[in-house]
């Protein structure tokens, strides 16, 4: 059992080191809206396509400044291994990988790093599940959005690739590792990549348009039917569930 768990780490270590660049994702709490209390005032009268209008005009003016700088990390809560979550496994994946992600500094604004066009917000009231204004009553307010799901997520072609940094070609990442193949079938039909359930939320003064704080978390599932692993893995499913945590500023 030793020789499978770690024949599985550095198999999960393996497929995300190969797709650590970003686009320039556990099931779970969706990013709370700001609390109510007497001095803030959550809208009701604001359409998800009005929020996000003003969530896109914050956007833009923050990052032309050039100024709001980040720093991000990498979350793996959940690894079903069989059919079975596994606590030591998820521990054991996310040591050999907290290295790579943890403290680095002066990240832009998300999605970033590849396309000039996204230094622009593309997003619109039709790409989010939900979305919520607050005015905090003391000259700064809060939004907070979830974008919605999507399977093999583009950057800037759909919800989740005009909100956060994707990792890059998962498919051609995986496929590229030669100790990866498949009992039956290919990549194609054993590999899902699914991002949702992740949030955005921001807080910015109201006269200047520029945030003060903001975290993005994108949430992926990473699902592999059918893998074989260096003799070891045999025709197994292995469900890899990451957070990728973007916080402002640094």
């Amino acid at each position: 059992m030793n020789n499978i768990k770690k024949a599985l780490s550095i198999f999960v270590a393996l497929a995300l080191l190969a797709s650590l660049s970003a686009c320039s994702s556990k099931k779970g709490d969706k990013g709370a809206p700001a609390e109510n209390t007497p001095s803030a005032n959550v809208s009701t009268d604001m359409s998800a396509d009005d929020i996000m209008k003003v969530y896109c005009e914050v956007y833009d003016i923050t990052k032309a400044s050039g100024q709001f700088l980040g720093t991000n990390s990498m979350r793996i809560p959940r690894i079903v291994f069989g059919g079975k979550q596994n606590p030591t496994l998820e521990g054991m994946v996310s040591s050999l990988l907290k290295s790579l992600f943890e403290n680095q500094t002066d990240k832009p604004l998300p999605p970033s790093e590849q396309a000039e066009s996204l230094d622009t917000c593309l997003l619109t009231g039709d790409d989010v599940e939900s979305a919520t204004y607050t005015d905090n009553k003391d000259g700064t307010a809060t939004i907070n959005f979830v974008p919605k799901g999507v399977h093999f997520p583009q950057c800037e072609k759909d919800p989740q690739g005009k909100t956060f940094n994707l990792f890059k070609d998962l498919k051609g990442s995986i496929g590229s590792v030669k100790q990866i193949t498949w009992a039956q079938g290919t990549i194609d039909d054993n590999l899902d990549v699914y991002y949702h359930d992740g949030y955005v939320t921001c807080t910015f003064d109201t006269k200047s348009k520029m945030m003060t704080s903001a975290e993005y978390v994108s949430r992926c599932d990473l699902i592999l039917n059918h893998a074989n692993f260096m003799g070891v893995i045999k025709d197994k499913s292995v469900e890899i569930t990451l957070e990728y945590i973007e916080n402002f500023p640094s």
